[in-house]
């Protein structure tokens, strides 16, 4: 029986050696898992502090675009009253060389009655008829 005893023996020491090992390799797998769990946290805060950024670029791109948005508006304002004050000036030159024309005219007219005047003075001065 001694060697039935010395087997069980061999076998008690050769299971608590393997427990030993099997807690040791548990207690390895754990720190290991705590360490990567640290890694990932630390890797999530990083891409919540990216995210973070992208978040005040976005904001910043919205107002860059609500200013063009602005400005794009004011050019087209600006440009309607250009054209408006385009319009009226090109009314108002239209009429002033309507103007200057009938002044011309009535100059030319004026011009030709008093040189026919004075043809006719003329004439009548020196008996022509």
């Amino acid at each position: 029986m001694s060697s039935n005893d010395e087997r069980i023996a061999v076998l008690e020491t050769t299971i608590n050696h393997t427990n030993a090992t099997l807690e040791r390799l548990d207690k390895r797998f754990d720190s290991v898992l705590e360490q990567l769990n640290k890694r990932f946290d630390s890797i999530d805060r990083k891409f919540e502090k990216i995210d973070q950024r992208f978040e005040k670029m976005d904001q910043r791109f919205e107002k860059i675009d609500q200013r063009f948005e602005k400005v794009n508006q004011d050019i087209k304002d600006s440009s309607a009253a250009l054209r408006n004050d385009m319009t009226s000036l090109r009314s108002d030159m239209t009429t002033g060389l309507r103007d200057l024309n009938n002044r011309l005219w009535f100059n030319f007219f004026w011009m030709i009655g008093g040189f026919a005047t004075t043809l006719g003075i003329v004439a009548h001065a020196l008996h022509w008829f």
